[in-house]
Protein backbone atom coordinates (compact mmCIF):
# COMPACT_ATOMS: atom_id res chain seq x y z
CA UNK A 1 0.00 0.00 0.00
CA UNK A 2 1.40 3.38 -1.01
CA UNK A 3 1.72 6.16 1.53
CA UNK A 4 0.32 9.63 0.95
CA UNK A 5 3.85 10.95 0.42
CA UNK A 6 4.60 8.29 -2.18
CA UNK A 7 1.34 9.00 -4.00
CA UNK A 8 1.98 12.75 -4.07
CA UNK A 9 5.55 12.21 -5.21
CA UNK A 10 4.43 9.83 -7.99
CA UNK A 11 1.74 12.20 -9.26
CA UNK A 12 4.18 15.12 -9.39
CA UNK A 13 6.85 12.95 -11.06
CA UNK A 14 4.34 11.78 -13.69
CA UNK A 15 3.42 15.38 -14.45
CA UNK A 16 7.07 16.36 -14.71
CA UNK A 17 8.20 13.52 -16.95
CA UNK A 18 5.28 12.05 -18.88
CA UNK A 19 5.82 8.61 -17.33
CA UNK A 20 2.63 6.92 -16.17
CA UNK A 21 1.47 7.50 -12.63
CA UNK A 22 1.55 3.74 -12.01
CA UNK A 23 5.19 3.48 -13.12
CA UNK A 24 6.16 6.48 -11.01
CA UNK A 25 4.37 5.04 -7.99
CA UNK A 26 6.08 1.64 -8.34
CA UNK A 27 9.46 3.35 -8.73
CA UNK A 28 8.89 5.57 -5.69
CA UNK A 29 7.81 2.61 -3.55
CA UNK A 30 11.04 0.83 -4.53
CA UNK A 31 13.15 3.72 -3.22
CA UNK A 32 13.62 5.61 0.06
CA UNK A 33 14.16 9.20 1.20
CA UNK A 34 12.44 12.10 2.94
CA UNK A 35 10.17 13.55 0.23
CA UNK A 36 12.79 12.07 -2.10
CA UNK A 37 11.36 8.76 -3.20
CA UNK A 38 14.03 8.13 -5.84
CA UNK A 39 16.85 8.65 -3.35
CA UNK A 40 18.59 11.50 -5.19
CA UNK A 41 22.06 12.25 -3.88
CA UNK A 42 23.91 15.61 -3.64
CA UNK A 43 26.31 14.72 -6.45
CA UNK A 44 23.54 14.22 -9.01
CA UNK A 45 20.78 16.66 -8.17
CA UNK A 46 19.77 20.07 -6.92
CA UNK A 47 19.98 19.11 -3.27
CA UNK A 48 19.28 21.12 -0.12
CA UNK A 49 22.15 21.37 2.37
CA UNK A 50 22.89 17.82 3.37
CA UNK A 51 25.76 15.59 4.47
CA UNK A 52 27.76 14.06 1.63
CA UNK A 53 26.82 10.49 0.86
CA UNK A 54 23.27 10.74 2.21
CA UNK A 55 20.03 11.26 0.32
CA UNK A 56 18.77 14.80 -0.25
CA UNK A 57 15.97 15.98 2.03
CA UNK A 58 13.23 18.09 0.42
CA UNK A 59 10.47 20.07 2.09
CA UNK A 60 7.60 18.46 0.17
CA UNK A 61 7.07 15.42 -2.09
CA UNK A 62 6.43 17.83 -4.97
CA UNK A 63 9.82 19.53 -4.47
CA UNK A 64 11.57 16.17 -4.44
CA UNK A 65 9.69 15.05 -7.54
CA UNK A 66 10.60 18.27 -9.38
CA UNK A 67 14.31 17.65 -8.70
CA UNK A 68 13.95 14.02 -9.79
CA UNK A 69 12.10 14.98 -12.97
CA UNK A 70 14.76 17.54 -13.89
CA UNK A 71 17.45 14.86 -13.54
CA UNK A 72 15.51 12.16 -15.40
CA UNK A 73 14.74 14.46 -18.34
CA UNK A 74 18.34 15.62 -18.78
CA UNK A 75 20.96 13.14 -17.55
CA UNK A 76 22.34 10.65 -20.10
CA UNK A 77 22.04 7.65 -17.80
CA UNK A 78 18.24 8.05 -17.90
CA UNK A 79 17.97 8.16 -21.71
CA UNK A 80 16.42 4.71 -21.90
CA UNK A 81 13.74 5.73 -19.43
CA UNK A 82 13.02 8.89 -21.44
CA UNK A 83 12.70 6.68 -24.51
CA UNK A 84 9.90 4.72 -22.83
CA UNK A 85 7.71 7.80 -22.29
CA UNK A 86 4.43 7.29 -24.11
CA UNK A 87 4.56 3.50 -23.76
CA UNK A 88 2.71 1.48 -21.16
CA UNK A 89 3.53 1.12 -17.48
CA UNK A 90 5.23 -2.29 -17.80
CA UNK A 91 7.42 -1.04 -20.66
CA UNK A 92 8.46 1.93 -18.51
CA UNK A 93 9.24 -0.28 -15.51
CA UNK A 94 11.33 -2.48 -17.80
CA UNK A 95 13.21 0.63 -18.97
CA UNK A 96 13.91 1.51 -15.32
CA UNK A 97 15.11 -2.02 -14.58
CA UNK A 98 17.45 -1.98 -17.60
CA UNK A 99 18.79 1.54 -17.03
CA UNK A 100 22.38 2.06 -15.82
CA UNK A 101 21.49 4.90 -13.42
CA UNK A 102 21.66 2.60 -10.37
CA UNK A 103 24.47 0.11 -11.06
CA UNK A 104 26.39 2.09 -13.65
CA UNK A 105 27.14 0.77 -17.13
CA UNK A 106 29.72 -1.77 -15.98
CA UNK A 107 27.60 -3.01 -13.07
CA UNK A 108 24.54 -3.36 -15.28
CA UNK A 109 26.51 -5.32 -17.86
CA UNK A 110 27.87 -7.60 -15.12
CA UNK A 111 24.29 -8.25 -13.96
CA UNK A 112 23.29 -9.36 -17.46
CA UNK A 113 21.78 -6.05 -18.55
CA UNK A 114 19.01 -6.07 -15.96
CA UNK A 115 19.11 -4.64 -12.44
CA UNK A 116 17.91 -7.52 -10.20
CA UNK A 117 16.84 -5.16 -7.44
CA UNK A 118 14.21 -3.41 -9.56
CA UNK A 119 13.00 -6.65 -11.16
CA UNK A 120 12.47 -8.04 -7.65
CA UNK A 121 10.73 -4.93 -6.31
CA UNK A 122 8.44 -4.46 -9.33
CA UNK A 123 7.57 -8.16 -9.29
CA UNK A 124 6.67 -7.88 -5.60
CA UNK A 125 4.28 -5.09 -6.57
CA UNK A 126 2.48 -7.44 -8.96
CA UNK A 127 4.08 -6.54 -12.30
CA UNK A 128 5.30 -9.21 -14.70
CA UNK A 129 8.52 -8.11 -16.39
CA UNK A 130 10.51 -9.84 -19.16
CA UNK A 131 13.19 -12.09 -17.69
CA UNK A 132 16.93 -11.59 -18.27
CA UNK A 133 18.85 -10.69 -21.39
CA UNK A 134 18.57 -6.90 -21.26
CA UNK A 135 16.29 -4.50 -23.07
CA UNK A 136 17.87 -5.08 -26.49
CA UNK A 137 17.17 -8.82 -26.58
CA UNK A 138 13.86 -8.96 -24.70
CA UNK A 139 11.41 -6.36 -26.04
CA UNK A 140 8.91 -4.76 -23.67
CA UNK A 141 5.48 -6.42 -23.75
CA UNK A 142 3.00 -4.83 -26.12
CA UNK A 143 0.04 -2.85 -24.81
CA UNK A 144 -3.26 -4.80 -24.73
CA UNK A 145 -5.45 -4.52 -27.81
CA UNK A 146 -8.41 -2.14 -27.51
CA UNK A 147 -11.76 -3.73 -26.84
CA UNK A 148 -15.30 -2.53 -26.41
CA UNK A 149 -16.84 0.70 -25.23
CA UNK A 150 -16.39 2.78 -28.40
CA UNK A 151 -19.16 5.30 -29.01
CA UNK A 152 -17.36 7.43 -31.62
CA UNK A 153 -17.28 6.57 -35.32
CA UNK A 154 -13.63 7.13 -36.11
CA UNK A 155 -10.33 7.12 -34.21
CA UNK A 156 -10.65 7.29 -30.45
CA UNK A 157 -8.33 7.77 -27.50
CA UNK A 158 -8.92 4.11 -26.59
CA UNK A 159 -7.42 3.06 -29.93
CA UNK A 160 -4.48 5.44 -29.59
CA UNK A 161 -3.61 4.21 -26.07
CA UNK A 162 -4.39 0.55 -26.83
CA UNK A 163 -6.85 0.36 -23.94
CA UNK A 164 -10.43 -0.78 -23.44
CA UNK A 165 -13.00 1.76 -24.59
CA UNK A 166 -14.77 1.53 -21.24
CA UNK A 167 -11.69 2.82 -19.38
CA UNK A 168 -12.37 6.23 -17.86
CA UNK A 169 -10.02 9.10 -18.74
CA UNK A 170 -8.05 10.33 -15.74
CA UNK A 171 -5.44 13.05 -15.27
CA UNK A 172 -2.72 10.38 -15.35
CA UNK A 173 -4.00 9.03 -18.68
CA UNK A 174 -4.07 12.58 -20.07
CA UNK A 175 -0.34 12.81 -19.33
CA UNK A 176 0.28 9.41 -20.90
CA UNK A 177 -1.63 10.31 -24.07
CA UNK A 178 0.06 13.71 -24.36
CA UNK A 179 3.52 12.17 -23.92
CA UNK A 180 2.88 9.47 -26.52
CA UNK A 181 1.45 11.96 -29.03
CA UNK A 182 4.33 14.39 -28.47
CA UNK A 183 6.90 11.64 -28.91
CA UNK A 184 5.38 10.65 -32.28
CA UNK A 185 4.68 14.14 -33.61
CA UNK A 186 7.21 16.33 -31.78
CA UNK A 187 10.31 14.14 -31.89
CA UNK A 188 12.82 13.99 -29.06
CA UNK A 189 12.28 16.05 -25.91
CA UNK A 190 12.51 19.76 -26.71
CA UNK A 191 10.31 22.77 -27.62
CA UNK A 192 8.36 20.90 -30.32
CA UNK A 193 7.78 17.93 -28.00
CA UNK A 194 6.70 20.16 -25.12
CA UNK A 195 4.40 22.22 -27.35
CA UNK A 196 2.68 19.12 -28.69
CA UNK A 197 2.34 17.68 -25.18
CA UNK A 198 0.88 20.87 -23.72
CA UNK A 199 -1.60 21.17 -26.58
CA UNK A 200 -2.96 17.65 -26.09
CA UNK A 201 -3.09 18.05 -22.30
CA UNK A 202 -5.19 21.21 -22.65
CA UNK A 203 -7.50 19.69 -25.24
CA UNK A 204 -8.11 16.53 -23.18
CA UNK A 205 -8.86 18.29 -19.88
CA UNK A 206 -12.61 18.78 -20.65
CA UNK A 207 -12.89 15.06 -21.42
CA UNK A 208 -11.64 13.82 -18.02
CA UNK A 209 -14.20 11.41 -16.57
CA UNK A 210 -15.31 10.26 -20.05
CA UNK A 211 -14.80 6.72 -21.31
CA UNK A 212 -11.84 6.50 -23.72
CA UNK A 213 -14.07 5.02 -26.42
CA UNK A 214 -16.12 8.23 -26.39
CA UNK A 215 -13.15 10.59 -26.75
CA UNK A 216 -12.34 11.38 -30.41
CA UNK A 217 -8.61 11.35 -31.12
CA UNK A 218 -7.95 12.00 -34.78
CA UNK A 219 -4.63 10.41 -35.68
CA UNK A 220 -3.75 7.75 -38.22
CA UNK A 221 -2.69 4.19 -37.43
CA UNK A 222 0.85 5.39 -36.74
CA UNK A 223 -0.31 8.13 -34.36
CA UNK A 224 0.39 11.02 -36.76
CA UNK A 225 -1.84 14.03 -37.39
CA UNK A 226 -4.67 13.85 -39.92
CA UNK A 227 -6.67 16.65 -41.53
CA UNK A 228 -9.03 16.89 -38.54
CA UNK A 229 -8.55 18.43 -35.10
CA UNK A 230 -6.77 15.87 -32.96
CA UNK A 231 -9.10 16.41 -29.99
CA UNK A 232 -12.31 18.32 -30.79
CA UNK A 233 -13.97 20.03 -27.84
CA UNK A 234 -17.01 18.28 -26.32
CA UNK A 235 -19.99 19.17 -28.48
CA UNK A 236 -17.91 19.72 -31.63
CA UNK A 237 -18.15 17.30 -34.52
CA UNK A 238 -15.64 14.47 -34.01
CA UNK A 239 -14.39 15.09 -37.55
CA UNK A 240 -14.05 18.88 -37.39
CA UNK A 241 -11.38 19.77 -39.97
CA UNK A 242 -8.47 21.96 -39.05
CA UNK A 243 -8.99 25.59 -40.06
CA UNK A 244 -12.56 24.96 -41.26
CA UNK A 245 -14.55 28.07 -42.15
CA UNK A 246 -17.75 29.00 -40.31
CA UNK A 247 -20.34 31.48 -41.58
CA UNK A 248 -20.25 33.92 -38.74
CA UNK A 249 -17.24 35.71 -37.27
CA UNK A 250 -18.49 35.27 -33.71
CA UNK A 251 -18.58 31.50 -34.15
CA UNK A 252 -15.18 31.57 -35.78
CA UNK A 253 -13.64 33.44 -32.85
CA UNK A 254 -15.36 31.14 -30.36
CA UNK A 255 -14.03 28.06 -32.15
CA UNK A 256 -10.47 29.20 -32.63
CA UNK A 257 -9.16 28.40 -29.13
CA UNK A 258 -10.13 24.74 -29.50
CA UNK A 259 -8.71 24.60 -33.01
CA UNK A 260 -5.43 26.11 -31.87
CA UNK A 261 -5.18 23.95 -28.79
CA UNK A 262 -6.66 24.91 -25.43
CA UNK A 263 -5.00 27.60 -23.32
CA UNK A 264 -2.49 28.60 -26.00
CA UNK A 265 -5.29 29.05 -28.51
CA UNK A 266 -7.27 31.22 -26.11
CA UNK A 267 -4.26 33.46 -25.47
CA UNK A 268 -3.57 33.87 -29.20
CA UNK A 269 -7.18 34.66 -30.04
CA UNK A 270 -7.65 37.07 -27.14
CA UNK A 271 -4.40 38.82 -28.05
CA UNK A 272 -5.46 39.21 -31.68
CA UNK A 273 -8.86 40.59 -30.71
CA UNK A 274 -7.22 43.10 -28.34
CA UNK A 275 -4.91 44.33 -31.12
CA UNK A 276 -7.85 44.87 -33.47
CA UNK A 277 -9.77 46.79 -30.80
CA UNK A 278 -6.77 49.03 -30.04
CA UNK A 279 -6.19 49.78 -33.73
CA UNK A 280 -9.84 50.69 -34.26
CA UNK A 281 -9.82 52.89 -31.16
CA UNK A 282 -6.67 54.68 -32.37
CA UNK A 283 -8.18 55.26 -35.80
CA UNK A 284 -11.35 56.61 -34.20
CA UNK A 285 -9.27 59.02 -32.08
CA UNK A 286 -7.46 60.22 -35.22
CA UNK A 287 -10.77 61.09 -36.82
CA UNK A 288 -11.95 62.99 -33.74
CA UNK A 289 -8.84 65.18 -33.49
CA UNK A 290 -8.24 65.69 -37.23
CA UNK A 291 -8.28 69.43 -38.11
CA UNK A 292 -11.35 70.66 -40.04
Amino acid sequence: MATSTQSRFALALARGTGLTYAACLAWSIAEVGANNNLGLMPATSNCPTNAAGTACVYGTPEAGAAAAAALIMSAPQYSGIRGSIGNGTVAQLWAIATSPFHLGAAGLAAAGGVDPYYVKRFTQLGYTLPGGGGASSVPPPAAPAPSGGSTVSGPTLATFLGMAGSTVLTSALVLTAAAKYAKINGGSYGPAYQGASNSIQSALQPWIGTELGSVPFNVDASGHNTGALVVPAPGQSPNTPRGSLVPDIGSAIAGLPAALGGVLGSLLVNGAVLVVVLVLAYKGLEILVEPA
